[in-house]
């Protein structure tokens, strides 16, 4: 991963791809950035995380197609750069 340990911050970076079925169920919470951020960091145990995000979508009777692709990446290295 040269390079990308630079970009991301020092511990634990959670990086998060979906769809909008996943934002654009219901009355819409997760497309507010601090809940999403707070959806998949609630909890240490990330698969935990994704089923409960895709959990609500289900007894939101969301009519899109959610999916979900996250992982972990514990960084070690100092970034170049910090970010606020």
């Amino acid at each position: 991963m040269a390079g990308t340990e630079e970009t991301l911050r020092q511990g634990r970076n959670i990086i998060v791809m979906t769809t909008d079925g996943l934002l654009e169920v219901g009355e819409r919470l997760l497309e507010d950035p601090r809940r999403l951020y707070e959806a998949f960091t609630g909890r240490e145990d990330l698969e935990e995380c994704v089923a409960g995000v895709l959990a609500g979508v289900h007894e939101q009777i969301g009519r899109d197609s959610a999916t979900v692709v996250a992982w972990c990446y514990y960084n070690s290295r100092e970034a170049a750069m910090p970010s606020d």
